[in-house]
């Protein structure tokens, strides 16, 4: 019995048979043409939307792709440039510092070190060369760029940048190079016979006047400030300045 294999000799004739090319008729393509020539046959199913709508050459698809890749480029620039920007604030830093110090939260109060009963500094673009609050020179333009940029090259350089009501103060100090400063662009616009002083605060939170910042406009004027500066608080006071620092705080940061 495993060894009688069926009989498939119907089924192969007929698989035979239907292997057999069938001509069409001669008047299928002509009863084609003439169906679809009358309209009475719609070329789409009801409710279906031209196919062409559909169609998206490859030409503009490419380009839609190269559309959207650009505005993602350009909103990926857009976020570095906002950063950027974020650069320069009244507590940031401007090329990054060392760690931040702990102040004590009274030292506005501090009186001032080392400055004794004397008249601060008043800074404006026309004084020329001359000794800051605490006896290092002052300095303007080139010779003022060329000094920020030694302090900036030391390692243990600290740095913040200012906004104060129209000035800048763009900061750096080192204890290695034992100098410091702050450069000074711009006008503070404040109330008639009042400036913007500048305080350097160091670790124990006593303030020290640095200068006091005029309305008339300042272009790259170095003011001098401690190299142990932890802060920088810059408030407005009266043009002959104040022992120590009692009004409006313009801006301040950490170094």
């Amino acid at each position: 019995m495993k060894d009688e294999k069926p009989d498939f000799g119907e089924l192969e004739a007929d698989l035979a048979d239907l292997a057999e090319p069938v001509a069409p008729p001669p008047q299928l393509k002509s009863n084609i043409m003439d169906a679809i020539a009358s309209g009475e046959y719609p070329q789409f199913a009801p409710g279906e939307k031209d196919s062409a709508e559909n169609v998206v050459p490859l030409s503009k698809a490419r380009g839609t792709r190269r559309k959207f890749a650009r505005t993602a480029f350009a909103a990926a620039a857009a976020v570095v440039l906002l950063a950027g920007v974020g650069i320069v604030g009244t507590t940031s830093g401007l090329w990054g510092g060392g760690e931040n110090a702990d102040l004590a939260e009274s030292n506005t109060s501090e009186s001032v070190e080392d400055g004794g009963g004397d008249a601060p500094e008043v800074f404006s673009d026309s004084e020329g060369a001359g000794q800051g609050a605490n006896g290092d020179e002052l300095m303007q333009g080139a010779e003022a760029e060329d000094h920020m940029h030694s302090i900036m090259a030391m390692g243990d350089v600290r740095s913040v940048s200012l906004k104060a009501e129209g000035s800048t103060l763009d900061v750096v100090v080192s204890a290695e190079m034992d100098s410091g400063g702050a450069m000074v662009n711009g006008a503070p616009e404040l109330k008639d016979g009042m400036g913007a002083q500048v305080w350097s605060i160091n670790k124990n939170g006593a303030a020290r006047s640095a200068g006091v910042i005029g309305q008339d406009p300042h272009d790259n004027v170095w003011m001098p400030l401690p190299a142990d500066t932890m802060m920088v608080r810059v408030t407005e006071e009266p043009m002959d300045g104040s022992a120590a620092p009692g009004g409006t705080v313009l801006a301040e940061g950490k170094l």
